[in-house]
């Protein structure tokens, strides 16, 4: 599993808009390419989550004649 050693890896650091993952240093060989994929992949499905409880709007009915 790729993931685990990328996830050590990774450090946070935080910015004025929140936390972000980040290497030791920006030429170090150490990896967290699969931490940033996973840390992107949870908030999409966190978003997508909250869009399915969101109220359903009704559809519109087609009306023949």
């Amino acid at each position: 599993p790729p993931l685990f050693p990328h996830l050590k890896n990774a450090r946070p650091y935080h910015t004025r808009h929140g936390q972000v993952i980040v290497k030791d240093s920006k030429n170090s060989p150490r990896r967290i390419d699969a931490a940033d994929a996973a840390v992107i992949a949870r908030t999409r499905a966190m978003w997508h989550r909250e869009q399915r409880q969101r109220v359903a709007r009704p559809r519109p009915q087609a009306v023949g004649f």
